[in-house]
């Protein structure tokens, strides 16, 4: 075991576990393992390290102590290459730092130190897919087109930036606990592509992940697009690479095998998802899509459910012959339609088979010939051939509404079986005849699990918009009801995790999320004010530790507020000495004075002026120093100028209800000097130039 230097600039940070000091900076070990000051940030974790450099967790000390990650770039070991490094470095950090895009980390700052390049970037707090992989198992087929669907379009926008990610892959696919949004995380590897063709570039990829040409160092668009999809079918398998075996790659073929594999171990995957990830993932960059609109344009096309047939014809017979028989669009003139056209099938439809359609077609004929010649009768006497027909059963509505829609609930079988949730639920929900008992059924079955889906990838805000346009009819309502509590819990211990972490404006944006008919509505209102009050006394705890000094004006505000004016005297005296760093001396030199800190000596007086209502303080003080002629001398002597000033103020004796009488802790009556041991000059010159 051993210990580690948190010194974002040690070149050594690895020590053995009884060293007090590292042996790499001399940095105190007992303090940086929890906490190291760098620059503007407090280091506080170690998150990774590799050839090059090293990933840390750190606080952001000018904003509420806000998360940060740091990543080095260790370049002072690398002495031949290090102006080219440097170079490198400052091209893509200007590049990655105009991206602005929701799904990309910020990044805030590069600077160079000691020879060493620093990133700073937003920290998010979340999990990757390797490790989700890890915990949940398998991604269902929903699961890999939801990612797909979140995805693509950061790669379009990264592709119009005239980037390349080139290292894309589960770990550097984050999912953040506060809202489940996708992050495409570190862009160490990321290059600007120029021109039309490929680019050389140095070969930076991992292995398992990685496109021929851009193993060859010749990445384009269709590299990202590559390793995107990979990435999908690993998470699909769980088949991820490993130094000595790849179980979907096959040497010898020089592609991947992962469609065996799917189909050897029974996973559900709909065929149009198949040959979309099958031409991300085409050797040939001639077979594959060119980028990741392209992808984004067959993954969005309109599915439609399959209409099958029923397998006698002389079902179709058995239509009424007030039902209209329609056919789907480009199908009238004979035509094949490339996609399916989306339609409703209200009565039996007459259109799937090219062997059928001819015979279908002559009856159709036949029965438009009826009805052009008896048209007449089957409008006037509707009443006369329905009750004098005793085949007819006049209570059968729901059992020929049932009859009617067998093409769609096999689709909705069909759907639901492998996995399409979403595609079923929108197809039950687009029927006419929805209100039907048996598409009510499956509009909550499909609907519950399309929302399930959403939730176990952690984003409960969409899994609560699905639940909510479920009507409330379905038969499983109540599951549904007590999903959307469930969720919406989760959604506020998210919100409070994010409160905690100093965000009260993001938890509160969470909250309203939460649906009004949620159980966890209720607890919203009262918990957002005592966020809020903690806020503000966390806050101002905050804004009375001197960012200067570090010195903690805590105490004093609390005496103050309590009355206790001698202890609070006292108080200030002592943490100016603090401040100042003068406490084992016990008084000031005048160099102390001058070069007093500002923000010390406003936080002091604004405390006093608060708690006084404008009595006491530096301020008040200064003024009457300033109406008695700004006495010069040491504090003591006695002149006409000291004696006007110190009988106005009257530090001779305190008086609490006399303007200007505190603090007064800063005369020593017994010693009839200041423990200042400087001329009033000095003090109220550094207050005035203070803006006190």
């Amino acid at each position: 075991m051993s210990k580690i230097c948190l010194n974002p600039a040690c070149k050594n940070p690895h020590n053995p576990d009884d060293n007090q000091f590292c042996h790499g900076c001399s940095a105190n070990l007992a303090e940086s393992t929890q906490s190291y000051l760098f620059e503007n940030y407090r280091v506080t974790k170690l998150l990774g390290e590799g050839g090059f450099g090293r990933t840390y967790l750190a606080e952001y000390l000018r904003r509420y102590n806000e998360p940060r990650l740091i990543k080095t770039l260790i370049t002072s070991e690398h002495k031949q290459t290090q102006q080219k490094i440097k170079e490198l470095f400052t091209r893509e950090a200007e590049q990655l730092y105009r991206l602005d895009h929701p799904q990309i980390p910020k990044l805030y700052e590069y600077f160079e130190k000691d020879n060493n390049l620093y990133l700073v970037q937003e920290f998010i707090d979340g999990i990757n897919l390797r490790e989700e992989l890890e915990q949940d198992g398998l991604f269902p087929a929903q699961k890999i087109q939801t990612i797909l669907e979140k995805l693509l379009p950061v790669l379009v926008y990264i592709e119009e930036q005239n980037l390349l990610h080139r290292d894309i892959k589960p770990d550097n696919i984050m999912r953040r606990h506060s809202d489940g949004v996708l992050m495409l995380i570190d862009f160490g590897a990321a290059r600007v592509k120029t021109g039309i063709g490929p680019t050389v570039f140095t070969a930076i990829y991992t292995p398992g992940y990685a496109a021929i040409e851009h193993m060859r160092g010749r990445p384009v668009k269709a590299s990202d697009v590559y390793s995107l999809g990979v990435t999908c079918i690993r998470l699909l398998t769980g088949c991820l690479p490993t130094g000595t075996t790849d179980l979907i790659y096959d040497d010898h073929e020089n592609c991947l095998c992962w469609k065996e594999y799917l189909q050897e171990r029974n996973i559900k995957v709909s065929e149009r998802l198949v040959a979309i990830l099958d031409q991300m993932v085409a050797s040939s960059l001639k077979d594959r899509y060119p980028d990741a609109q392209a992808v984004l344009k067959d993954l969005l096309l309109p599915i439609s459910p399959p209409v099958s047939l029923p397998t006698e014809l002389e079902q179709d017979l058995l239509l009424p012959i007030s039902s209209p028989v329609s056919l789907p669009t480009g199908l009238e003139n004979g035509q094949n339609s490339t996609v399916p056209p989306t339609f409703s099938v209200p009565s039996r439809t007459l259109v799937k088979s090219p062997k059928r359609f001819g015979l279908l077609a002559g009856v159709v004929a036949i029965l438009s010939g009826v009805v052009g010649i008896g048209g007449y009768l089957l409008i006037n006497q509707p009443e006369k051939i329905s009750h004098n027909n005793p085949d007819i059963d006049h209570n059968s509505q729901e059992s020929i509404d049932k009859n009617d829609i067998i093409p769609l609930l096999e689709s909705l079988e069909a759907q639901y079986q492998q996995g399409n949730y979403q595609d079923c639920y929108q197809s039950a929900t687009d029927n006419p005849n929805q209100d039907n008992s048996v598409l009510q059924e499956w509009m909550g079955k499909c609907g519950l699990e399309a929302a399930k889906i959403k939730a176990n990838a952690n984003s409960y805000s969409a899994a609560i918009s699905i639940a909510q346009t479920i009507p409330d009819t379905v038969p499983n309502y109540q599951e549904i009801k007590d999903s959307i509590n469930t969720w919406s819990g989760k959604i506020l211990e998210y919100a409070t995790k994010v409160y905690q972490e100093g965000k009260l404006e993001d938890a509160i944006k969470l909250t309203d999320i939460i649906p009004d008919n949620s159980s966890a509505k209720t607890k919203i209102s009262n918990l957002i004010s005592q966020w809020e009050q903690e806020q503000e006394e966390a806050h101002r705890q905050v804004s009375l530790i001197s960012k200067t000094t570090g010195v903690d004006y805590n105490r004093l505000r609390d005496l103050l507020e309590a009355g206790n004016w001698k202890e609070a005297d006292r108080e200030t005296t002592r943490i100016m000495l603090q401040a100042a760093g003068r406490e084992k001396e016990g008084w000031f030199r005048r160099e102390d004075i001058k070069k007093f800190s500002c923000e010390d000596l406003r936080i002091i007086d604004q405390l006093w002026l608060e708690s006084s209502q404008g009595k006491f303080g530096f301020s008040v003080q200064k003024e009457i120093w300033q109406r008695n002629g700004r006495p010069t001398h040491a504090r003591g002597k006695q002149n006409e100028s000291w004696r006007k000033f110190e009988i106005e103020i009257g530090w001779y004796k305190i008086e609490e209800g006399r303007v200007g009488n505190l603090p007064s802790d800063i005369y020593n009556e017994e010693q009839n000097l200041g423990i200042w041991g400087v001329t009033l000059d000095d003090f109220f010159s550094r207050a005035a130039n203070c803006n006190l």
